[in-house]
């Protein structure tokens, strides 16, 4: 796979709630992209979300 390209979306909203109701810890970022980079080289890492709120 290397050489590959991968792109992280992450619905953060969603995320965010499972993350603290499975885990009762916020999200890691840090080890989501570690995670996609074993897929390849990650190129985008975007989070979704209603900011408004």
């Amino acid at each position: 796979m290397e050489g590959d390209n991968v792109a992280l979306l992450i619905d953060w909203e969603n995320i965010k709630i499972c993350a603290t109701e499975k885990l009762n810890a916020p999200p890691d970022i840090i080890l989501l992209k570690k995670v996609a980079r074993k897929y390849g080289r990650l190129t985008v890492a975007r989070a979704y979300a209603n900011w408004a709120d």
